[in-house]
């Protein structure tokens, strides 16, 4: 046998044949870890009677073990030691910052070997063992006792939800009504095949670790057939059990079967041949237990059902808090927008990371909503995170979740916002001031999507689309080394800008028409429209603040104005009706002219959607006046 250590940050990838193995960060160990979180000499491997054992030598900041049996946490005095099945993963050091290894346990040839000598002495399909068992129990008065047994093995079952619970209530009926049986154990269906669930041996207090790799070649028709077989040989039985009971000669195993596909084994191995009344019983109780399997698979899966609808539905209130949402409209004829806009028809009907790039206010999650709603996901969720409004460890518990105990007040299993949202969309907005340490994690997501909620060592993988905004110069950010560059050409695979609201301000009056509509409907109004001075004034602005600051003057102009009135340039804040633009440096007085007229020719530009014969007009100079000044002041590119 071998173990293969494969540490989850690509530093480590080792196979061992010898029976002791050390890890530590010590330049004397087997495995030498460099991390300082990792003890000198942490813990050790050994391989004792076929199975890898770990054991934890008093490390500062412990160890944790999770293999099929669960998970145990190692602190080198109360738990030293825990089996290192395949498949486990061995966690060393502090649990915020782990060194995570995955565990491969390499079997031998021989051990794989399918032609184990073994003699069958029983094999009979499922359906008819479990006949002739409930038969028996039916028409012998003898087996009251075994009647009562399997009703309180129901009754038992019902209330138990954790595979290895079921498996242990199960081992514990079995070693109690088969007086031969000295091991029992349960494999059940996993991603890496049969695994086992729980495996025992009568007289020891610790559980097995023996994967089905091993015992498996001694069953092949229970597998292959699913029939319920009873094999005899001693030294291939004690052999494949690694002697985990005296003497064992024989053993039965009764596949698991869900529809015609196996899903598990029970195996019942003892020193003596099983009459055939004891294999009949366990294959009706194992008909019975994997209709407990089966049940507490399916209430597994309604529960993370519930708990992603619980979490979504909370989305949703505090998401519906802010503003209702509907149909999504983005409300503008300006040449700028609709080219904004052919480009997200054309990117939405795929699954490519798009960054939104825009100054405040612009409608960068309007434009995420359309995206989604426009896409193949428009059934699945939509969920949107503002990254610069949270401190670090709220934004990786809101957007990976968290397990319970992760920190104080984690009292429950939280599920983030890449898991609600898997299946539809997630809008990170702001996505410009997430820390260097969340850069790490959220690089892993769009790599290969994997999510490892705060305090769990395990991760899933999710299938969502990521829609990021910011309104910083991220090329910027990189070159200054406060933005990963790796993470940079990930996010900026189809990059939309967004063009400001003086950019185009010939979309104004659409605008202010569609804000008032709204606001009537919420206010129970009926304001007529806007003055012809309220909209000049409207359009003359800057609006540093874009599409939001418009929005938030109309609602409170709309809030204050007298019902059935028309709005005037009087009903506006001051800041806009008073609004002077004066130039942005002090210089000689020719000079400080040219910047207004070159600002006043670039209003009038967006106003007039950059229709230079109309702009023309409206300055009062020809057409080819006006060109003359485009290129005086740089401007002759402006579209």
């Amino acid at each position: 046998m071998a173990i293969r250590l494969i540490c989850r940050d690509g530093s480590i990838d080792q196979t061992f044949t010898q029976s002791l193995v050390t890890i530590g960060r010590g330049p004397g160990n087997t495995v030498r870890v460099e991390n300082a979180q990792v003890s000198g000499i942490h813990g050790q491997i050994v391989l004792s009677e076929g199975v890898y054992w770990y054991h934890d030598l008093k490390s500062t900041n412990g160890s944790l073990v999770e293999n099929h049996l669960g998970s145990f946490a190692l602190d080198g005095q109360q738990q030293r030691s825990a089996p290192l099945s395949d498949g486990a993963r061995l966690v060393l050091g502090d649990q915020r910052a782990p060194v995570v290894f995955e565990v491969v346990v390499v079997e031998d040839e021989a051990e794989k070997d399918e032609n184990v000598p073994r003699t069958v002495i029983v094999s009979r399909s499922i359906a008819e063992a479990s006949r002739l068992s409930v038969q028996m129990l039916t028409d012998s008065a003898s087996s009251h006792g075994r009647l009562k047994q399997l009703l309180a093995l129901t009754e038992s079952l019902q209330a138990k939800l954790e595979p290895s619970s079921i498996a242990d209530q199960l081992i514990k009926t079995i070693f109690a009504s088969v007086p031969l049986s000295s091991v029992a154990g349960v494999y059940f269906e996993s991603e890496k095949g049969l695994v086992p669930v729980l495996l025992r041996a009568r007289k020891a207090a610790e559980p097995l670790a023996l994967p089905w790799q091993r015992v498996g070649p001694l069953f092949l028709e229970a597998v292959q057939e699913q029939r319920v077989v009873q094999v005899e040989d001693e030294r291939s039985i004690a052999h494949r059990f690694e002697r985990a009971a005296p003497s064992l000669r024989a053993a039965v195993a009764c596949p698991l079967v869900e529809g015609d596909v196996v899903k598990g084994v029970l195996v019942v191995a003892s020193p003596e041949r099983f009459n055939e009344s004891d294999v009949d019983w366990i294959a009706l109780l194992g008909w019975q237990v994997q209709l407990a399997l089966r049940n507490a698979k399916l209430f597994t899966e309604l529960e993370g059902l519930k708990s992603k609808l619980e979490e979504q539905n909370s989305f949703l209130r505090r998401s519906l808090d802010k503003e209702t949402h509907g149909t999504v409209e983005i409300v503008g004829e300006s040449a700028a927008l609709k080219r904004t806009l052919k480009q997200v028809e054309i990117v939405a009907r795929t699954d490519t990371t798009v960054l939104v790039l825009g100054e405040t206010g612009t409608g960068k999650e309007l434009v995420a909503r359309m995206l989604h709603d426009k896409s193949p996901r428009a059934a699945g969720f939509f969920a949107a995170v503002n990254c610069g409004a949270l401190t670090e460890t709220l934004l990786e518990s809101e957007l990976f979740g968290h397990v319970r105990g992760a920190f104080t007040g984690a009292s429950r299993d939280k599920k983030g916002l890449f898991e609600v949202a898997d299946g539809g969309t997630l809008f990170l907005d702001e996505f410009g001031d997430v820390s260097p340490r969340l850069q790490v994690k959220l690089l892993r997501v769009l790599e290969n999507g994997e999510v490892t909620p705060v305090g769990a060592v395990q991760s899933h993988t999710v299938d969502v689309r990521i829609v990021a905004a910011t309104n910083r110069d991220l090329k910027a950010e990189v070159e200054a080394k406060r933005f990963r560059e790796d993470l940079y050409y990930r996010i900026n695979v189809f990059p939309l800008q967004l063009p400001p609201l003086r950019e185009r301000l010939g979309d104004v009056e659409r605008l202010c028409e569609h804000f008032l509509a709204r606001f009537n409907e919420r206010f129970k109004k009926s304001l007529k429209g806007f003055s012809r001075g309220a909209l000049e004034r409207l359009q003359s602005y800057g609006w540093p603040g874009n599409v939001r600051e418009l929005q938030n003057e109309l609602e409170r102009v709309a809030l204050l104005a007298e019902d059935h009135t028309t709005i005037g340039a009087e009903d506006l804040s001051e800041r806009i009706v008073g609004a002077i633009e004066l130039p942005t440096r002090f210089g000689a007085l020719h000079e400080t002219m040219e910047e207004l007229e070159a600002r006043y020719i670039r209003r009038v530009l967006a106003r007039h959607d950059y229709n230079r014969t109309q702009s023309a007009k409206t300055l009062g100079i020809s057409r080819q006046a006006l060109t003359a000044k485009l290129h005086k002041y740089d401007l002759i590119d402006l579209k």
